[in-house]
């Protein structure tokens, strides 16, 4: 990755004098013109640089440095496992306080519990069908449990009628929601019977109870790419009106995992309610920001090349490493594709990325091509999340985290049975 070099300090400190600001007067996004006299092509304005500068000429001690660098065997020869990884963070992570590591571990904890998927474009099926209740109700987003309002499932009557959902790709599940029917017409709903939450054939959450028309948010420690719901009984109808799973894919939380024994922070993927990709939205200032009292971000273009008019270009990968290494000032990236750009055979896209400080990002606005990504900063105890996201598929990782957490009221600990 191209990065500016700093021996010669008066192009950097040229950049840094040069970024003009724009302030839309209605936008939740500022634009920013960074005029690039001087710079080689296919180097790469980096915040990390930057900020080493302006620290050098007001005469601080100490640089930032988010990548931490390997230390030789000699270095930590004689050393235990849990003292090798403690010797290999960076001063600023071992020199937080409690209240301070308390704060990002609750800030970091959503990263790998996940976001509530949608599975509208995922495959499901049921054992039957009646009536149009269809399977894909169940994921339609709308949780009106109402008949006539054409949300909910119908089975036929069955022993153990089931629905499931194919998840497409492995994931680090934590919970799943269901919604059962609200109105009906005889003593099978009256009396609901109890319900069991599948992952892989297993049984994550075991003979749930339901009254009437009720959503309930059930624990689901498991790791998997099939959700499979069965109604306990030998002979009855299955009528769901929502299904929502909670998780994150476990490729994703592996790599951030990679970065943060790499860098002690990690770049997340910051997706809008609808769980679509989209713009970063600005929340509230960073912490002890005195200086930025504008609404939104302050913003940084950078990139690995430049391309006809004198624009700067990256691919999403080369922007998350971006923001991995630059410093503490920097809250996230966002990263747009710029389609007009012809492609040759297997290049990767490439748009426009730009670093954002300044203020929080509170969330994600829905746009085609782009990708907000958010900094987070890692617990300095990294053993529990990389066993987390390690577990094997159709196995829980509550066991391997030994997390004794609960998740809306209800806990982790429950009995486990493999279905026949």
């Amino acid at each position: 990755m191209a990065r500016i070099k700093l021996v010669p300090l008066l192009s950097v400190v040229f950049i840094v004098h040069t970024v003009s600001v724009v302030v839309p007067e209605q936008s939740d996004s500022l634009r920013t013109d960074v005029h690039l006299g001087g710079l080689i092509k296919k180097e790469a304005v980096s915040i990390n640089a930057i900020g080493e500068v302006i620290r050098e000429e007001q005469g601080a001690s100490k640089l930032v440095r988010s990548e931490r660098k390997d230390l030789d065997a000699s270095d930590v020869y004689g050393l235990s496992s849990e003292e090798h990884e403690r010797s290999l963070m960076l001063p600023e992570v071992l020199e937080r306080s409690e209240a301070e590591e308390q704060r990002i571990i609750e800030e970091f904890t959503p990263f790998f519990d996940g976001q509530w998927i949608n599975m509208q474009n995922m495959k499901s099926t049921q054992s039957s069908s009646r009536d149009g209740g269809v399977p894909e109700r169940a994921v339609d987003l709308n949780k009106n449990g109402l008949w006539e309002q054409g949300s909910c499932t119908h089975t036929k009557k069955e022993p153990y009628p089931w629905w499931q959902v194919d998840l497409a790709a492995v994931h680090v599940i934590s919970a799943v929601e269901l919604t059962i029917r609200k109105d009906c017409c005889g003593w099978h709903c009256n009396q609901c019977p109890k319900m069991t939450v599948n992952v892989d054939w297993m049984a994550c959450h075991a003979n749930a109870s339901f009254a009437l028309g009720e959503s309930n948010i059930l624990s689901c420690p498991w790791v998997g790419d099939l959700i499979r719901v069965t109604l306990e009984h030998d002979e009855n109808y299955l009528m769901l009106c929502e299904v929502r799973v909670k998780g994150a894919v476990q490729s994703m939380l592996l790599q951030g995992v990679s970065q943060c024994e790499k860098h002690s922070v990690l770049a997340q993927l910051v997706r809008t309610p609808t769980a679509t990709d989209g713009l970063c939205t600005a929340g509230l200032p960073s912490q002890g920001d005195t200086f930025n009292a504008l609404s939104s971000f302050q913003e940084l273009i950078v990139g690995s090349e430049l391309v006809p008019g004198g624009e700067l270009r990256t691919t999403s990968e080369e922007c998350e490493e971006h923001l991995l290494t630059s410093n503490d000032m920097v809250e996230g990236a966002v990263w747009q594709e710029m389609p007009e750009l012809e492609l040759g055979k297997g290049a990767r896209p490439t748009g426009l990325c730009r670093l954002l400080a300044g203020r929080r990002i509170s969330g994600a606005q829905h746009a085609v091509g782009a990708r907000c990504f958010r900094k987070l900063r890692c617990p300095r105890e990294m053993a529990p999340w990389k066993a987390r996201a390690n577990t094997k598929k159709g196995q829980t990782w509550a066991n391997a985290t030994g997390v004794a957490a609960k998740l809306n009221g209800a806990s982790l600990s429950h009995g486990v049975k493999q279905l026949a």
